[in-house]
């Protein structure tokens, strides 16, 4: 089941733009955010020190007025501040939260707001802990100062009294803002204009740097699985693109040499097929033609052999004569099946007749030997794709090897069934004298046989038999131990 596609499959060009825009847009919020912060806290600092100006002024202005008993002139002192410094308010309040002064005449013997009010009580025991001329502030535009109780102070106070009153300075901050507002817009204006340079500048140095070689690259592998085994790429950088480079040439050079290594393999395996093509006409028609004759001499000799008496010393011989033309005779029959195999005609069958076909004729060849014969089923049981002769020669093929491997007395198994859900299994094992290790790699090649008067043969056909079914032979063994041949036909029922 194929994996479902993105709804957008993104370049790697695309990703970098989208990471670099992402992160330089978290940058210039960031820098925003610090510059606000940085102006807030220098125009409160700045309202802070205008308003300890202001405040000691206005402190001067009213000791002096007082000590010259001239106190109606502290609002017009008040008044020609307010209209001089860009100051909005200044109002002189009372521990209780009452007006006793102000730039507005209006508001003079007034109250101030609750919350005023309230400000002013919660800090009216740390007015009176601090030093002079402390000032607190509400906002950047409002400060608070005590006006402590001087000496000079107590001609009109009583000394007892900490704190003679409470001034309020209220800043005229809209020239301030307005500076600072167009110089945000003109901070972020520049932000966006070097975020929109460091961008230009990333994506031409990427393209340059890398999503060139990288094209470049992807066009040669292209090349290369089209079959054009010319790709070849320059590297021009000892960088890691470099590296990479490199290792597409070196992996290019390899499919090259591999490319070479197959035709020439290729070359060799059709002219082995075409040399064994005309062995094996040849040898089909002298097969063909030896095989009349043969039959023309082992009739004479059977007439012969019945013609001589017993207690002639000939009749031996004939029977001798009778059984190596009978070799002959399975000699020429191999080497015809193996030249000229019938068509197969495959059907779903049960395999368990023709595996006991094929033992019942093997059992007449134990040659006197005292050999037990079992049959095991595994799995469960259902039909296999499979032409039934040719399974059953592969199995007496197998059964007859493990005959001639046991020298007088032994057990030969067979195991058939369904190995797992989709093969099938069927296995013969010997107690035989086994087979040494450097000649099973060569037991399924024509010609090549480790029988005494064997052709060579049964093996080859029986792997070819095996292989035409879609399936797999093996073999294991061990010296002195025994020999197991097994062979694995797919479940084509199964897999339907």
């Amino acid at each position: 089941m194929k994996n479902k596609r993105r709804l957008i499959d993104w370049t790697l060009r695309q990703k970098i733009i989208l990471h670099v825009m992402v992160i330089g847009l978290i940058s210039v919020l960031l820098l925003t955010l610090m510059y606000l912060t940085s102006q807030r806290t220098f125009m409160r600092e700045l309202n802070r020190e205008r308003s300890e100006l202001i405040s000691s002024m206005i402190e001067c202005n009213v000791i002096h007025q007082m000590n010259q008993n001239q106190a109606d002139n502290v609002p017009y002192i008040i008044g020609r501040l307010v209209g001089s410094i860009r100051i909005q308010t200044i109002r002189v309040l009372d521990t209780a939260g009452r007006i006793k002064s102000s730039s507005l005449p209006s508001e003079m013997g007034g109250a101030v707001s609750e919350e005023t009010a309230e400000f002013i009580r919660n800090h009216l025991k740390w007015w009176e802990e601090s030093e002079p001329k402390t000032v607190k502030s509400v906002n950047p535009d409002i400060s608070y100062m005590a006006i402590k109780n001087r000496p000079e102070c107590f001609s009109c106070h009583a000394p007892e009294i900490k704190l003679n009153g409470i001034l309020e300075v209220t800043i005229d901050t809209r020239e301030t803002q307005r500076h600072i507002r167009a110089n945000q817009l003109r901070g972020f204006l520049i932000a966006v204009v070097l975020l929109s340079v460091l961008i230009y500048i990333i994506i031409r140095l990427f393209e340059k740097i890398i999503n060139r070689p990288l094209s470049q690259l992807k066009d040669e592998m292209k090349k290369l699985e089209a079959g054009d085994l010319s790709a070849y790429l320059e590297p021009r950088k000892m960088d890691e693109i470099g590296d990479l480079t490199q290792s597409f040439n070196r992996m290019a050079d390899k499919v090259r040499q591999a490319d070479e290594k197959i035709k020439s393999l290729h070359e060799q395996e059709m002219l082995r097929a075409g040399h064994l093509a005309s062995i094996g006409e040849l040898a089909a028609g002298l097969a063909h033609e030896i095989k009349n004759p043969i039959a023309g001499v082992k009739g004479a000799l059977e007439i012969l052999e019945e013609q001589t008496p017993d207690a002639d010393l000939r009749k031996e011989i004939f029977q001798e004569m009778i059984r190596q033309v009978d070799g002959i005779h399975h000699i020429v029959q191999d080497l015809l099946h193996y030249a000229r195999p019938k068509q197969m005609d495959p059907r779903f069958l049960d395999p368990l007749p023709a595996v006991e076909s094929a033992l019942t004729i093997a059992r007449a060849q134990t040659k006197k030997k005292n050999i037990r014969f079992s049959i095991k089923t595994t799995g469960e049981k259902r039909p296999v794709w499979m032409d039934e002769n040719k399974i059953q020669e592969v199995v007496l093929n197998l059964l007859l090897n493990a005959i001639d491997a046991i020298e007088e007395e032994g057990r030969v198994t067979i195991t058939a069934g369904f190995s797992d859900p989709l093969r099938f299994k069927l296995a013969v094992a010997d107690t035989g004298g086994g087979i040494r290790p450097e000649r099973i790699p060569d037991l399924f090649k024509p010609f090549f046989t480790t029988r005494k008067g064997g052709t060579g043969l049964g093996l080859s056909i029986c792997k070819r038999i095996v292989e035409e079914h879609g399936g797999t032979i093996q073999v294991s063994s061990v010296v002195d131990e025994g020999t197991t041949f097994s062979f694995h036909l797919p479940d084509k029922a199964g897999t339907s």
